[in-house]
């Protein structure tokens, strides 16, 4: 029997105090899904971190918050967010 197992990963969970991403804990992460994945498992993963991610590659030095910045910042981070997660998995 396959076993599927959904795991949700929110922004606080995946970034530092400093609000950039914490790839160690990323890192870890990948590891755990991997090992899960050894074992039959089916994972997975929604996970937020997007308007980090894309915050940090802007590198903007203050703080943005109306809608319109944070969808810039989700749309330019979702696709860096996903290379992040698939290297650390080969």
């Amino acid at each position: 029997m396959n076993h599927r197992i959904v795991i949700k990963v929110g922004s606080n969970a995946l970034t530092r105090p400093d609000g950039r991403l914490d790839v160690t804990r990323m890192s870890a992460l990948v590891d755990q899904i991997a090992w899960l994945r050894s074992k039959g498992y089916e994972v997975i993963l929604v996970s937020s971190g997007a308007v980090a991610c894309g915050r940090r590659e802007l590198d903007i030095a203050h703080e943005l918050d109306s809608v319109e910045q944070r969808q810039l910042f989700s749309a330019m981070g979702q696709a860096k967010l996903i290379g992040l997660y698939s290297r650390r998995a080969v």
